[in-house]
């Protein structure tokens, strides 16, 4: 995973996220040798701000990510929620096929991730998460 400066300066400039997030971090995972990116993983880590962290803010923050998410991947097509290594993963498939990962995490985190490809970078990333 390689940081992703560019993605989080698009974010830091959001005053509806400034609101709600204290920190954020972007990564990418890029399988090695491929320039075509057909399998790829962006993901981003939110400190959310003291108070913020409820069901309502989550469903929301879900809601919002995976509209813009499958905006251009073909519409919304499922939610599911699963284990994936120790956590609970709310996954949302796109129409195209891609799909997008969301768990919270300790400390008030969210995680979320944007994945496509065969090799499941989604799921690999969201296995790795430490509390």
């Amino acid at each position: 995973m390689q940081p992703a400066a560019e993605s989080a300066v698009g974010m830091i400039g959001d005053a509806e996220l400034a609101k709600s997030a204290s920190a954020l971090a972007v990564g990418i995972v890029v399988a090695a040798g491929d320039s075509r990116g057909d399998d790829l993983a962006v993901s981003t880590v939110i400190q959310l701000r003291p108070g913020v962290d409820n069901d309502q803010f989550y469903q929301g923050w879900r809601d919002a990510y995976d509209r813009a998410a499958c905006d251009s991947a073909g519409g919304v097509a499922s939610h599911i929620q699963q284990l994936i290594g120790p956590h609970t993963v709310e996954v949302t498939i796109c129409g195209g096929g891609a799909g997008t990962y969301h768990t919270r995490l300790a400390g008030d985190r969210l995680v979320s991730i944007t994945a496509v490809g065969d090799r499941r970078f989604g799921d690999l990333v969201m296995a790795g998460l430490r509390q």
